[in-house]
């Protein structure tokens, strides 16, 4: 591995895995926690989309210091970093869970860390507005949030996706085949105790599934991917 891109999905273990990337490669990593794509709208997207295939973009690491690091992590679109797919060694990965749950436990999170200065515009007005956990859900800004990080990105193109239901097995894997760091430590950072009451039923979680099925796309092939891997190295 010489260069790791790592795409951050809110609530989907990647305050833990930064965790792990800041202790094991402080000096080769850079945290990119300035887009937020789960905050921005389609005309957003697509101007960002615009600079990321400008071929100045394709020399930033040279022009905005970064020649000297080659892990990048955070909230990010993942073709921001698709200059890399064409260096060698390079490994693009991130983490999955299941998208109901992903977006049950955003909403708490939101809740819990809300901060009328600092919040950005669409966490103040699900605070604010006091949206419910099912408005949040159906909203059409929390549509597909996977698709909308993965946007001009091809899924095949990463070379790991890990799961969160399955978190300690897949690290496990992820560090024996990829970072191979001896004896690391993850810890469970970052973790949204949701209450029970709020769960959907099975009716709501049909539409819910239905709703956001590009997302539901992306996280059964990583399953896909996940039992290919395992069947490959048992």
């Amino acid at each position: 591995m010489k260069y790791l891109i790592s795409v951050h999905m809110p609530k989907a273990g990647g305050t833990s895995f930064k965790f792990f990337l800041k202790e094991n490669f402080r000096d080769q990593l850079y945290l990119d926690y300035t887009d937020y794509p789960d905050h921005l709208n389609e005309k957003q997207i697509n101007d960002k989309l615009k600079k990321y295939n400008n071929c100045f973009y394709n020399l930033k690491p040279y022009y905005f210091n970064l020649k000297n690091k080659s892990i990048f992590h955070g909230h990010f679109l993942a073709a921001k970093y698709k200059c890399y797919l064409a260096k060698e060694n390079a490994c693009f990965i991130t983490w999955l869970r299941d998208p109901i749950e992903r977006l049950v436990s955003h909403y708490y999170y939101w809740l819990k860390t809300y901060n009328k200065e600092r919040s950005l515009a669409l966490h103040k007005r699900v605070v604010e507005e006091k949206w419910s956990l099912e408005k949040f859900c159906f909203s059409k800004e929390m549509k597909n949030l996977y698709s909308k990080f993965l946007i001009d990105f091809d899924i095949k193109n990463f070379d790991f996706i890990g799961i969160v239901e399955k978190y300690d097995e897949d690290f496990i894997y992820f560090n024996n085949f990829i970072s191979k760091i001896k004896n690391p430590t993850l810890p469970d950072l970052n973790k949204t105790v949701k209450p029970e009451k709020n769960h959907f039923d099975n009716d709501i979680k049909g539409q819910l599934k239905q709703f956001h099925k590009k997302d539901y796309e992306i996280y059964d092939y990583a399953l896909r991917m996940r039992k290919k891997r395992i069947n490959s190295y048992e």
